[in-house]
């Protein structure tokens, strides 16, 4: 969930880290580059995403009118909706999970036509 909402038991979504690329659940194509905002953890959820609309802005920042925003290897979601969590992987992992995702992810398209 995004910072600001609340989770079903009524806890409410900390900002850890800030918002630099707009309000949303930040993500990145490449491991390494969450390692500093891990607080000192050497693993990391693997997700499939649907973008949806994504920002063409040129203001670096998700806009009011965007799902998603893309800025190099990040990728800023405006709704935990959009973000589906397969596995925990770290680097010696993340290549094989990463074929099993897109396994996953041509099965889902495949069902859902």
């Amino acid at each position: 969930k995004t910072p600001g909402s609340t989770n079903a038991d009524g806890s409410a979504v900390q900002r850890l880290n800030g918002e630099a690329y707009g309000k949303g659940i930040y993500a990145a194509t490449d491991l390494n580059y969450g390692k500093g905002f891990g607080r000192g953890l050497s693993c990391a959820f693997l997700c499939l995403a649907i973008p949806g609309h994504m920002s063409q802005s040129q203001t670096m920042k998700l806009s009011s009118r965007d799902d998603s925003f893309k800025h190099g290897c990040l990728r800023v979601y405006r709704t935990s909706e959009q973000v589906l969590p397969l596995f925990f992987t770290d680097s010696n992992s993340s290549a094989k999970l990463a074929e099993c995702a897109w396994d996953i992810a041509d099965l889902l398209k495949e069902r859902a036509l």
